[in-house]
């Protein structure tokens, strides 16, 4: 896990890395390559086993999105991120810092996917419910 700081350093000095990112910013704002891959990283966020997490998660959802809402953290690619519906300020002033630093695009953009929440109202057949977060996850979030 890196602060801000830590990472420029180590994406841009140390790796070189042009152009290609692929990270976890956590709720805290700290940041993780996304190594082996984002979604290997976000179970080793979570916590939890691979056969707990397949337990809890529902068949029909995105794994990479459910993850991203349940463990909370931003999983994110050179020019566009999944974002967790709880996205909060640390994470936002994070991508803001990374595109500001060149190591995310200019165009970057998010997706608040809400897989774990949509995944809740296929179980509750709340279909009303369902129509407002299906229109919802279409928008992208700007930086």
């Amino acid at each position: 896990m890196m602060t801000l700081h830590e990472f420029i350093i180590q994406h841009t000095k140390i790796n070189k890395y042009i152009n290609y990112c692929e990270i976890i910013i956590l709720p805290n704002g700290k940041i993780e390559y996304a190594n082996p891959s984002h979604i290997e990283k976000l179970v080793d966020i979570s916590g939890r086993s691979k056969e707990d997490l397949g337990i809890l998660m529902p068949h029909e959802a995105s794994v990479v999105e459910w993850l991203a809402d349940y463990t909370g953290c931003c999983s994110i690619w050179y020019d566009f991120g999944i974002l967790p519906e709880q996205l909060n300020d640390r994470q936002i002033k994070t991508i803001k810092n990374l595109i500001k630093h060149k190591i995310l695009s200019n165009n970057f953009y998010g997706y608040k996917r809400y897989e774990k929440r949509i995944c809740e109202l296929l179980f509750e057949h709340d279909v009303n419910q369902l129509q407002k977060y299906h229109a919802m996850r279409q928008l992208k979030v700007s930086f």
